[in-house]
């Protein structure tokens, strides 16, 4: 009797779990507005296609062209020959054509990446996108998802702020350390450009003494050489002044007596008259006297 109390209850409350989860399910389905219900699961290219905007408008099959009432899009059931009428469920999953690549289903995941993924996991108990888009979808006819999935894409996006905030600050480290050594290598060239200024400077200077060292060098050596040439002049005046005064102490020759030839010459005799040779007159000295020359200072000098 407690064994069948026992079972009748476990009995109840899968039950109360089972109505639970649908009416969880299907709650999310009666808050879809039908444009809402049309569009889950489109790309945000292909949703004007997927948009009805007028009472009569019907749904045109996007590669095999057959047109269906806009309430057969997302019903659970595969009304066009490529599939492109079930974006948002598996119904289509093994449809021969297809309207986007590899029969994707588009999953929005706000505050993430949105992505594609194959129809046939639409509706299979696992959550593949974030936002859960892929098992909270059931149509009004529909395939009944056994789990809700929770959205978290918003902590997955904030991963993923943060992870790009690390690169960002360690971009800004690697910048700030460019920026130090740019710093460092403005400063050393600077520092450097003083120093060649600097070297420039004494060089400029040097060569201006240079020059007027050359300058003094070449007037010395004018100086020097006039000195040289008053020295000369002094020796040479000297020299002849004595000459002039061992002249003057000296006495007259004897004027000699001129035979005239006789048109013979005796051996042994000297000759006369033109024959007679002139006494040799000295070549003045030349006084090159290094030690006095260099030694030579005009007065005042």
């Amino acid at each position: 009797m407690n064994t069948m109390k026992t079972s009748a209850t476990s009995c109840c409350m899968l039950a109360v779990v089972v109505i639970l989860m649908m009416a969880t399910i299907f709650a999310v389905n009666g808050s879809l507005t039908p444009k809402e219900r049309t569009t889950y699961g489109v790309p945000s290219d292909l949703l004007d296609k997927y948009t009805q905007t007028s009472e009569n408008q019907k749904f045109k099959c996007l590669k095999s062209n057959e047109e269906i009432p806009f309430s057969s899009v997302n019903d659970n059931y595969c009304d066009c020959a490529d599939g492109s009428d079930e974006p948002a469920t598996s119904a289509c999953s093994n449809s021969d054509l297809s309207f986007s690549d590899d029969v994707k289903f588009y999953c929005r995941n706000k505050h993430y990446k949105s992505q594609y993924i194959s129809h046939s996991k639409v509706n299979d108990g696992v959550c593949d996108c974030c936002d859960g888009s892929d098992e909270n979808f059931a149509s009004s006819m529909g395939e009944a998802s056994l789990r809700v999935c929770e959205d978290t894409c918003k902590d997955l996006g904030k991963e993923i702020v943060a992870s790009l905030q690390n690169e960002i600050a360690a971009i800004k480290s690697a910048i700030h350390s460019v920026y130090a050594d740019l710093e460092y290598g403005k400063n050393k060239l600077a520092e450097m450009k003083t120093q060649s200024d600097d070297l420039q400077s004494k060089i400029t200077e040097k060569e201006t003494t240079l020059n007027e060292l050359q300058t003094k060098k070449e007037e010395a050596e004018r100086v020097e050489r006039l000195e040289k040439d008053l020295l000369r002049a002094k020796k040479m005046r000297d020299w002849e002044e004595a000459q002039a005064a061992k002249e003057k102490e000296e006495p007259a020759p004897t004027p000699v007596a001129v035979d005239q030839p006789t048109g013979e010459n005796t051996e042994g005799e000297q000759p006369t008259g033109e024959n007679v040779e002139p006494p040799k007159v000295e070549e003045p000295a030349q006084f090159f006297d290094d030690d006095e020359l260099n030694n030579f200072k005009l007065p005042g000098k």
